[in-house]
């Protein structure tokens, strides 16, 4: 099969701005040999409207209107109605480079994988620009040790986009309805639930906008509870399903906790956020031994989170005389 079917499904709420870009870059790829799906996720805007013209424009677009119901419930539908042996999920406020899905899928045929990452650069309104995974190097893989350096986040970061998939890997994938950070939730039913092949070209394919309306920008003022649930959720699953693993990556985990936390007191929140501190505290010391016995914790963070648990009054502190410096 010289030139199988690729499927992109792309979740649309609320980006009447910068939809069409979206669109464009991926009809404009050299790969002639795909659907399109949009997802628009009860958008009221004219987002829809929008959606509904493509169709119109080009044979392989297709839309489906459904109520809202967030970013997981979207990706779902999508894959529920996907007829491509390969899949390509893009977010709506982003775009890809023509070549994306033709080069995604060589590295896939040469390589024999199953999951290919490509390169992704992050830019922001004003045109700058940064690294979103920071290794340059390419990378043969299995999925535990993909799955350790995605968790990790130190050169490979979280995301199910930007990402070329084989369709038998992911057809049963039912991401979190409702549930924000449903990518980590997700992560390892992908590489954990059969062996497969993983490949990470560094080459630049995806480009990420850093929006403040995203999930992740208006996260900064509340931090989610579901930030903890998946934590408890990830951990459980490796514990479960690949012990040895789980050890090596139980603070990467619980890091991620630890980061919003780090972000609360740094901002100077507490007061609004307290519920999720609280949380977070009893997340840390239910899982307390695992994560203390961690080989990757750094003094620093060993010293935080002891503080943080048993002598919440000095973290404070602490932070309080951080911010008074930078003044």
């Amino acid at each position: 099969m010289n030139n199988p079917k690729i499927t992109i499904i792309v979740p649309v709420y609320n980006v009447e701005d910068y939809l069409a870009k979206c669109i464009d870059s991926v009809r404009n790829q050299d790969w002639g040999n795909m659907e399109i799906i949009l997802v628009d996720d009860g958008s009221t805007d004219s987002s829809g409207a929008i959606c509904d013209r493509y169709v119109s424009l080009d044979g392989r677009i297709s839309v489906v209107h459904k109520p809202n119901a967030g970013q997981a419930s979207a990706r779902n539908a999508g894959l529920a109605v996907a007829k491509g042996n390969y899949i390509f999920f893009l977010d709506s406020d982003d775009y890809i480079s023509p070549n994306t899905l033709s080069a995604l899928y060589k590295n896939m045929m040469e390589y024999n994988a199953d999951i290919v990452i490509g390169g992704v650069v992050r830019f922001t309104v004003d045109g700058h620009t940064r690294p979103y995974h920071r290794e340059n190097n390419y990378l043969e893989m299995d999925g535990c040790e993909a799955l350790k350096l995605l968790l990790e986040g130190k050169r490979l970061n979280i995301s199910v986009w930007g990402v070329l998939y084989r369709y038998e890997i992911i057809k049963n994938l039912q991401m979190p309805v409702g549930m924000k950070c449903e990518d980590w939730y997700s992560l390892p039913e992908i590489y954990l639930k059969r062996e497969v092949t993983v490949l990470y070209n560094p080459e630049t394919y995806y480009f990420y906008r850093d929006n403040s309306n995203s999930t992740m920008g208006t996260m900064r003022k509340h931090p989610s509870m579901d930030i903890i649930t998946v934590a408890q959720h990830v951990m459980e699953y490796m514990k479960a399903n690949n012990a040895s693993l789980y050890k090596e990556t139980v603070w990467f985990n619980g890091k991620r906790v630890w980061k919003w936390v780090g972000i609360v007191y740094h901002e100077n929140s507490r007061k609004e956020n307290m519920e999720f501190l609280e949380a977070a505290r009893e997340f840390f010391k239910k899982n307390w031994k695992e994560m203390w016995n961690s080989t990757q914790l750094t003094f620093e963070e060993r010293a935080g989170l002891f503080t943080f648990c048993y002598l919440p009054i000095g973290l404070g502190l602490l932070y309080k005389v951080k911010r008074g410096r930078r003044r």
